[in-house]
């Protein structure tokens, strides 16, 4: 079983792998939308 702070990661990297073909999804769903602006996760972002 996972413990701890490993598991935690694994979760938080699950669900950020997961969103991207969501979003990926919406701008291919909203390509003709006049004004949408397309939306990505931005992974070398250091804050």
């Amino acid at each position: 079983m996972l413990t701890g702070g490993f598991s935690d990661n694994l979760k938080q990297y699950t669900n950020v792998v997961g969103l991207r073909p969501k979003l990926v999804a919406s701008n291919i769903a909203n390509a003709d939308t006049p004004s949408y602006k397309t939306q990505d996760l931005d992974f070398d972002r250091n804050d």
